[in-house]
């Protein structure tokens, strides 16, 4: 798979999420690697900064290895009353033409997803967007980088 542009163009379409695959086998025994983007520094964790940060949305979250796969767990937060929704965006994942967008329920600020992804590299990024009015997809009107997570 080829990489990502690095920053989004306006009007991407993407997915809105459900869920990752749940039932992670060994749970206790991966090695997780914690990071965030933006906010203050928190111990233990690596800070993605610069191009990966955009204003109205902090996540963070941790990811490891089981099976040669993916594991994934992400935590945000929306923090910016703008009328766009705040979410974590993944590409990558097997099955999915379009990326998947996890965002914070209607009437909520946070949002949190995880499991394995069920592939060897995936793509995460912060969006700011809009969720259409069909329910199922979402138009990214801002986002960060990629940032590339391998098993």
């Amino acid at each position: 798979m080829a990489a990502p542009a690095s920053a989004a163009s306006a009007d991407t379409k993407a997915v809105i999420g459900k869920s990752l695959q749940s039932g992670v086998s060994a749970e206790a025994s991966i090695k997780y690697h914690y990071w965030q983007i933006g906010g203050s520094k928190h111990k233990g964790y690596t800070r993605w900064t610069g191009a990966y940060d955009i204003a109205g949305v902090y996540t963070y979250g941790k990811y490891g290895t089981s099976g040669g796969k993916v594991v994934l767990y992400v935590y945000g937060k929306d923090t910016k009353a703008d009328g766009r929704s705040a979410g974590i965006e993944i590409k990558g994942l097997p099955g999915y033409k379009y990326p998947q967008v996890f965002t914070p329920k209607k009437g909520k600020k946070t949002f949190s997803v995880g499991g394995s992804t069920g592939a060897k590299t995936v793509y995460i990024r912060e969006v700011l967007g809009n969720r259409n009015k069909d329910g199922v997809s979402f138009d990214v009107k801002k986002a960060g980088k990629w940032k590339k997570i391998s098993a």
